[in-house]
């Protein structure tokens, strides 16, 4: 059943925006430059070649192949609408994260808060007599910042939370706005913190201060791990190290691809990726051997 693979191959083919010119792709000794090289249409390549190898030496259905087109703007059209029609795999491959065939151990879970607060708002000649919706804003900033934005540069394997807008819809520097809304965004390693209960202090903190939670926010906390020491794993890292021969390295990422959304649904995810840079700008690249 092409709906229950014991191994999946996934991979995107779309990407991020950019000058027409950068879809043309250029070769530069071991290089392949152009949009998408690296993210992922060199990734792609290679797993349709491997795909079409399995399938033509007698390689049984319990291998599938997935490829979506909305990965650069969450995935919730592609990979999840699939899951959601009943797609289980036990065990998904994604060349789409990581460096030089590095195992990505942990990907940070992302949520985005979106928040109003409203108020009779005046001229600021009287401001003392006015409640500034900015402030009270300020305010939920100020404690959320507080618990969840713990990340330095020497300690970055921490939750982040930062403030990514802030808005009134008036231009008058002379006035105090009746209405003030601001975006959210916090990420974290899910071995920290629990989406739910960080919800919990976003509500406790918004109902102190009279702020509103919309309902458009997004990310809903998805992240994803795998446990370095699981089978699976080892046995990737056995034949991958064979054939590089030299050890490989786990790391841990703090952006997040559409891996979140099969741990989600219960599969075990393998996240690596050949040697490639420069994803999202004009210089995007792949190294072609590494494929």
């Amino acid at each position: 059943n092409l709906m229950t693979p014991k191994l999946l191959l996934y991979g995107h083919i779309d990407t991020v925006d950019a000058p027409t010119e950068l879809f043309t792709p250029k070769v530069v000794g071991p290089k392949l430059y152009g949009r998408g090289a690296g993210d992922m249409k060199g990734q792609v390549a290679a797993m349709l070649t491997s795909y079409k190898r399995w399938l033509d030496s007698g390689g049984s259905r319990e291998v599938g192949l997935l490829l979506t087109s909305d990965e650069e703007v969450g995935g919730f059209n592609g990979v999840r609408h699939v899951l959601e029609q009943g797609l289980t795999a036990k065990i998904v491959f994604i060349p789409d994260a990581g460096s030089d065939f590095s195992i990505v151990e942990s990907q940070k879970a992302p949520h985005h808060f979106h928040i109003l607060a409203t108020s009779d708002g005046g001229h600021a000649s009287r401001a003392f007599e006015l409640d500034n919706p900015v402030n009270r804003i300020l305010s939920v900033y100020e404690q959320m910042k507080r618990k969840y934005g713990l990340a330095t540069k020497l300690s970055p394997w921490n939750s982040t939370f930062e403030m990514t807008v802030i808005n009134t819809p008036h231009p008058s520097a002379n006035t105090i706005p009746a209405l003030a809304e601001a975006w959210f965004s916090w990420r974290w390693p899910l071995e920290q913190f629990r989406f739910k209960d960080g919800v919990s202090d976003m509500e406790k903190v918004c109902a102190q201060w009279k702020c509103q939670i919309l309902p458009d926010g997004h990310g809903m906390g998805e992240g994803c791990y795998s446990n370095p020491d699981a089978e699976f794993v080892k046995t990737w890292r056995r034949a991958i190290e064979t054939v590089l021969g030299r050890p490989i390295d786990c790391v841990k990422i703090h952006s997040s691809n559409d891996g979140r959304h099969f741990y989600k649904y219960g599969s075990e995810v393998l996240v690596t990726n050949p040697i490639t840079g420069g994803h999202h700008t004009a210089e995007e690249w792949i190294n072609i051997p590494s494929l």
